[in-house]
């Protein structure tokens, strides 16, 4: 996060590159954005922001995708209350940008199944504007046209970035609670193994003892740590009043932040893996080689089946792909509990467990003995079979959390 400024400090670091202020020609600036993004409120306790996206896909106006969440007695009632974008564009090196207004011309319900007390949507914006117009602007969504917001959002895009990694894994949900710091460390390493060029996570409030990781996996520009303190009652420690802590708007950061940028989105909890189970193969690009959908289709499935921790053996190691081989049962049918592989060129809509598009449904669902969901976790009744397929990694992985580990603690004792 940003250390806090005052107003002239922020005004005088403003620039073109990274614009801090949101004003216009009738005065001052007065509200900057967070960096990186954070949530922030457009009605206490009913609608509030989290980021937004110019679209990727519309070359000759300017979509914007403002994610966020919605109390639900709001989304269904007759007197919602009217919202308006603000898009603030600033030109070389100007401080006041020009400003351009619309209303929401749709209020999206990522989460319409879900008996919750308040949704993941997403607000759309459409302006007669340009995408390349719009290399340097921030938005606002605002109660009334006239009024002063009480947010303010960095708009982001990709359209002249191109293409820079292949795979980028986003964890699918806020990281909290008790972590354990060798867990973390290995499963960092095993999806670097499998071909993970970045990292994505958001974090609520998490463990102390995982900091010195983070950072170091920061450092390193493996990993990018993306806050959700979401300033709400809503959340209170527990995830009653929303959808697994506002899953889907995290689902769907990714993949604006991402299209067009990395080819592909692993989409994946931080108790499981995507696992490249041929024995020959050691990464997801060999997996998705071997498939004969590969490269058609727009996302790649992979069926879940849970290793149970009840069963972790002690094989001289401490790690936990390496100890717990029992599987219980065969794998689940593809979207049960399945996770995916997101083509960013190709995917627009998502859920948690698979992507979908109505008009081309291309989902390749791979055979599990090409790659599949290794889930770890508690199963309260086994029914297992021993599987040994993370045995091939085991030299590299011990290799690389020991040295991660090695590096740690040393920068911890000077």
């Amino acid at each position: 996060m940003a250390t806090a400024e005052s107003l002239p400090e922020q005004l005088e670091n403003a620039s073109a590159l990274s614009p801090n202020a949101f004003s216009d020609e009738n005065g001052p600036a007065i509200l900057f954005p967070p960096d990186p993004d954070n949530w922030q409120t457009v009605v206490p306790d009913k609608i509030f922001v989290y980021s937004a996206h110019l679209d990727s896909w519309t070359i000759d106006k300017s979509i914007v995708h403002v994610l966020g969440t919605m109390e639900n007695a709001e989304i269904h009632s007759p007197n919602r209350t009217e919202l308006f974008c603000k898009l603030g564009i600033f030109v070389d090196d100007s401080r006041t940008p020009t400003v351009h207004m619309s209303e929401v011309s749709e209020i999206i319900n990522r989460q319409p199944f879900m008996n919750r007390s308040y949704r993941d949507v997403e607000y759309l914006c459409r302006f007669n504007v340009t995408p390349e117009s719009v290399s340097n602007a921030m938005v606002q969504i605002v109660t009334n046209g006239e009024e002063e917001a009480n947010n303010a959002m960095k708009l982001h895009h990709n359209f002249k970035k191109g293409l820079h990694r292949n795979f980028t894994v986003c964890l699918e949900r806020p990281l909290f609670g008790k972590i354990s710091a060798d867990w973390f460390v290995e499963w960092i390493e095993a999806n670097v193994i499998f071909g993970a060029e970045k990292i994505i996570i958001h974090t609520m409030a998490i463990s102390e003892y995982l900091n010195p990781y983070i950072d170091y996996y920061e450092k390193t520009g493996l990993l990018e740590v993306l806050p959700w303190d979401i300033d709400l009652s809503i959340l209170n420690g527990t995830r009653d009043l929303t959808h697994m802590h506002l899953q889907m708007t995290m689902i769907y950061d990714c993949l604006y932040a991402l299209q067009k940028y990395s080819k592909y989105i692993v989409y994946i909890d931080i108790d499981e893996l995507i696992v490249p189970r041929s024995p020959s193969d050691r990464t997801w690009a060999d997996m998705m080689g071997r498939l004969s959908c590969y490269p058609h289709s727009h996302s790649y499935g992979a069926r879940q089946s849970a290793f149970t921790l009840r069963s972790r053996r002690r094989d001289n190691t401490t790690l936990m792909t390496l100890d717990v081989r029992d599987r219980n049962g065969e794998f689940l049918e593809y979207r049960s509990r399945s996770k995916y592989i997101a083509d960013t060129f190709g995917v627009r809509k998502l859920s948690v467990h698979f992507a979908i598009d109505p008009a081309n449904d291309s989902t390749c669902v791979m055979p599990p003995e090409i790659g599949a969901l290794h889930h770890y976790k508690y199963v309260s009744e086994v029914h297992g079979m021993q599987d040994d397929t993370m045995l091939k990694y085991r030299d590299e992985l011990l290799e690389r959390v020991q040295r991660t580990k090695g590096r740690v603690k040393g920068s911890l004792e000077k």
